[in-house]
């Protein structure tokens, strides 16, 4: 009898808190400039409001690093709230990464600012994961709106709210001048977002890489399916990928170390390859034959990607040739600005042992067993 009360005292405050939560998405901003009473919203969403934990959101947290991230910070204790744009259930599974009203989802739009604003006062740390590294024919936003203008935007409402931090995600060879369309927009968007905000820290991450990623995955897919694998700079570029799991934790060190405001902090894994070298490797991860390299020339690889942008999800994109003729590794140099995984406390995961689980579903016999001795 006292486990029936118990059990259904349990579940009427499990469905209280998520019509509570339902309630603080719907609601408009009442004071639209400073603080928000973060214990009333730490209450509507069911968490003890006498801990003193901060609340951090995540722009992008559907996005392939901003999942990770949300993780991290659930983890490390932080109220995280998750914005989303189109579809709520994008977001369903990000809800059971910590306790019950812990992470919290809120609509928003970058075109109505007012959402923007509602979500910013209500944090303390904001991380903005947004950005797209090819436009889809079939919507209207581009690279430099999913880059620069969420940036621009989100910064500036973050200077407006009082927030006390900003973190911009980017990448190592973010560079207004860079020839890739990619790489410019990223250079802009930091320069955006150090010009709104003076607390803010950019991240610059080398290529990640895990389940969900379009990088190995993409390596693996076309050694199944293609005799030839296309590179250009005859595979001699070089790459230092990174675990997104270890981005999404150093975000998070990131968040909790008041010593990286106002710097740098960038991300790369302890080994590099050319691309030839990340070929043979990835082929040897999911059990298979190296198969041959073609090069092609930028152009070819350009057309190719134009027309494969036609598609929903475009692995291989027009900006990609480019980015694949090109060093994307850390700086020989590091600058005093600059903080890396050792400042952070963290030991990047070296990639053989942490692309065995992401790489498995490209493996003949991974319905059937896990050969752990791959490597001999």
């Amino acid at each position: 009898m006292n486990k029936t009360c118990r059990l259904a005292n349990s579940i009427k405050k499990v469905s209280s808190s998520f019509h509570q939560v339902s309630d603080i998405k719907t609601n408009t901003i009442t004071k639209r400039f400073g603080r928000q009473d973060i214990d009333a919203f730490r209450s509507a969403a069911g968490v003890n409001t006498h801990t003193t934990f901060p609340v951090a959101t995540v722009f992008g947290c559907t996005g392939f690093v901003g999942r990770y991230v949300v993780a991290a910070l659930a983890d490390a204790g932080y109220q995280v709230i998750t914005p989303w744009r189109r579809n709520e259930f994008d977001i369903v599974n990000q809800r059971s990464m910590g306790d019950v009203g812990q992470v919290v989802a809120m609509r928003f739009d970058l075109k109505r600012y007012d959402s923007i604003l509602d979500i910013c006062a209500r944090s303390n740390v904001v991380i903005n994961c947004i950005g797209r590294d090819h436009k889809r024919i079939f919507d209207n936003v581009t690279v430099y709106n999913s880059n620069v203008e969420s940036a621009e935007i989100i910064s500036r409402a973050c200077k407006e709210t009082n927030v006390d931090r900003f973190i911009q995600l980017s990448l190592l060879n973010a560079d207004k001048n860079s020839e890739s369309e990619y790489w410019k927009q990223k250079g802009l968007a930091e320069e955006a977002a150090l010009s709104n905000f003076d607390n803010t820290t950019i991240v610059r991450s080398a290529n990640a890489y895990g389940t969900e990623d379009g990088f190995l995955n993409l390596i693996a897919k076309q050694i199944r399916i293609f005799p030839l694998i296309p590179l250009t700079q005859k595979g001699q570029a070089k790459v230092q990928p990174v675990f997104v799991g270890d981005v999404g934790r150093a975000v998070a060190r990131t968040v909790l170390n008041s010593r990286t405001v106002g710097k740098t902090v960038e991300l790369a894994g302890p080994e590099v390859f050319t691309w030839s070298q990340l070929v043979d490797t990835v082929a040897r991860i999911i059990d298979e034959k190296p198969g041959g390299k073609v090069m092609i020339p930028e152009i070819v690889g350009q057309l190719v990607g134009y027309i494969n942008e036609y598609t929903h999800t475009p692995g291989w994109t027009s900006d990609l040739p480019i980015r694949m003729s090109f060093d994307h590794v850390l700086p020989k140099e590091k600058p005093q600005n600059v903080m890396r995984f050792e400042d952070l406390g963290m030991t990047p995961v070296i990639l053989e042992e942490a692309a065995l689980e992401p790489l498995s579903r490209w493996r003949r016999k991974a319905d059937y067993f896990m050969d752990v001795n791959y490597k001999n």
